[in-house]
Order: C-alpha cells, then sequence, then structure tokens
C-alpha cells in the first residue's frame, strides 16, 4: 500500500471519476452529467468504499496500490482505508494495445524456479518498459464493462453482497457468482 496516487511504476493512478468531481465533492445536479459507473462509484464512496480505476498492472500489484488513507478527493478524506471495503480494476482490465502485435513475450516451458525469476526480471520487465508509451489506460467513460477486484475474506464478501442493490439502482449490471473465488464483472451502459 502507499499514501499517494503514483503506483510503484511511476505511472499516474488515474481515478476515472476526478475528473467529474469539483474538489471531490459531487452535487445532485453534478450527478446528472455522470455515467452509470461514475454514480456507482459516488453512492459506494459516501458509504465508505474505496472505489479505485487502473491500480496496478494487475490484481497483486493493484492491492499494494491502494493508499492506507482516503485521498482528499474521497468523502472520507484522511481516514484509513478499510480494506474489506475495497472495490477496484487494475490496468489489464483498462488498458487499449496500440498495435496488435503489442502482447507481453509468453514465458518459455519448463523454467526452474530460478530462471523463471530471472526471466521475468529480464524479459517481461524489459517489455514493459518498451512498450509503456504504446498503452493507454481507457477511461470508464470509453468502456462498456470490467471486472473489480475486492476482499476475498468473510466481510468483504459479505459487504460486496451488500451494495449489488446500490449497483442496480445506479444503472448498472453485475455477473457474479457471488463467491470469493471469482471476481465480479459491473457493466454501466
Amino acid at each position: 500500500m502507499n499514501d499517494g496516487r503514483i503506483d510503484r511504476d511511476g505511472l499516474d493512478v488515474v481515478e476515472c471519476v476526478d475528473t467529474c468531481f469539483d474538489e471531490g465533492q459531487c452535487n445532485l445536479l453534478h450527478e446528472m452529467d455522470m455515467n452509470n459507473f461514475q454514480r456507482l462509484k459516488f453512492h459506494l464512496e459516501n458509504d465508505g468504499w474505496f472505489v479505485g480505476w487502473a491500480l496496478g498492472y494487475d490484481q497483486s500489484d493493484g492491492w499494494i496500490n491502494i493508499p492506507i488513507k482516503f485521498p482528499e478527493t474521497h468523502p472520507l478524506s484522511g481516514k484509513v482505508i478499510d480494506p474489506d471495503k475495497v472495490l477496484f480494476n487494475h490496468r489489464q482490465d483498462c488498458e487499449n494495445f496500440v498495435e496488435e502485435e503489442e502482447f507481453p513475450p509468453e514465458m518459455p516451458e519448463g523454467l526452474s524456479d530460478e530462471n523463471e525469476k530471472k526471466w521475468y526480471c529480464e524479459v517481461f520487465d524489459k517489455w514493459l518498459d518498451d512498450c509503456s508509451t504504446q498503452r493507454r489506460i481507457l477511461q470508464c467513460n470509453e468502456m462498456l464493462s470490467s471486472p473489480f477486484c475486492f476482499s476475498n475474506s468473510k466481510n468483504g464478501l459479505r459487504n460486496l453482497i451488500s451494495v449489488l442493490p446500490y449497483i442496480d439502482e445506479c444503472g448498472c449490471r453485475w455477473d457474479w457468482n457471488k463467491k470469493s473465488d471469482t471476481r465480479i464483472l459491473i457493466s454501466w451502459r
């Protein structure tokens, strides 16, 4: 976890909804301009949730990039985030590759653990560095849906199930088996 809004790769973590809030607050007139995901984010945040967009490269990296305290733009600014009330997607969910052939190299089969780590550090990390300018993170107004990560603890599961009506009320749809071993897919158009 970190305190800022820069992930460990040094890239800005863009909060999808920040662009539609004036100084972190939203009034009812402004809410009319939001898409359904932005509306859902607003309501969840007012219920004490942290909702992140494109946090980290993958799920593990996303958990590392959740701030310890709510950012200034959040209704609970400065308070400690409850990890059981976290909902986020990561960059792999939101990436748009400029060129179709820009996919990560495949790891050779049969590598020892040591050689696998070496390959990851030398080949995969270099690929990330080389192609980072060719990738773009789509924002929520450019997408129709995304899978989201949540805490798979008993409380995290209970909390997410309890806000499923919010998802529906905000005009979004969800697809999920209500189990902690799968991510929830939320659609907003």
